[in-house]
């Protein structure tokens, strides 16, 4: 059996060449929810200190390793977003440049998978998903299907979005009424149904089950009930994208 690789073409290598640096920007950025990273773009400095960062310290996944997760300007640790959200780029990258069929679609899948790791580090910070990311994954959805010129999939990723925010969000009100406290929040409610107008109802459905499982197995190893649901549905949706 031979994996059938697409030809490496410039903008595939570059997808999966940049996807550490930017799972990097994205974790800058969840790291400073609610506020804004300072400075927005250019060179790193330590958040602690504000010592500039050399170059080699600015290389994803590997700076972390020969550190072994501390600063070299101080005593303090690098928060945990950075490798996670690197290495969750780098799967994105991967995804992004080898597995999608042209530059276009690879582009929507690289700004889907960003925008989801984004959302899920500051869900798994925070416990709370920001709304802005939410319908950037649902812009992106049906920019995808435009793009493709099938209104016949747009009309039904609407749908199933509309559908599945619904069912999350009753979900959310009876376990409410029947514990006093919800299982889910209202941005998992919305996340469920983006996702929905890329996959449809039933890729929607199989994510939310994968993402139970996902969130079952971190509570039992966690020993503790985590209230984020949002990083299980994005780690689960981009393994059908």
């Amino acid at each position: 059996m031979t994996l059938d690789l697409p030809p490496l073409e410039p903008w595939r290598v570059f997808m999966v060449l940049a996807g550490p640096f930017v799972g990097t920007l994205a974790a800058t950025w969840a790291v400073a929810w609610p506020r804004l990273p300072r400075p927005l773009w250019g060179g790193s400095s330590c958040a602690r200190c504000g010592t500039s960062a050399p170059l080699w310290r600015q290389v994803p996944l590997l700076s972390w390793a020969l550190s072994k997760g501390g600063r070299g300007c101080c005593d303090g640790k690098i928060p945990w977003s950075y490798p996670l959200g690197e290495a969750a780029g780098l799967v994105v990258g991967l995804i992004s440049g080898l597995l999608t069929a042209d530059w276009t679609e690879g582009t929507l899948r690289y700004l889907l998978g960003v925008t989801l790791i984004y959302l899920s580090l500051v869900d798994l910070r925070r416990y709370v998903i920001p709304v802005q990311a939410i319908a950037v994954v649902a812009l992106l959805g049906g920019a995808e299907h435009v793009v493709r010129g099938d209104c016949a999939a747009l009309g039904e990723g609407l749908l199933a979005g509309g559908v599945t925010a619904a069912m999350f969000e009753a979900l959310r009100r009876l376990s409410s009424r029947l514990r006093g406290v919800p299982v889910l929040g209202l941005g998992d409610s919305l996340l469920a149904g983006g996702l929905a107008v890329w996959l449809g109802q039933d890729a929607a459905l199989m994510v939310a089950v994968a993402a139970g499982g996902a969130l079952l197995v971190r509570i039992s190893l966690a020993r503790r009930i985590t209230p984020s649901f949002g990083w299980a549905l994005s780690a689960a949706a981009l393994g059908l994208l």
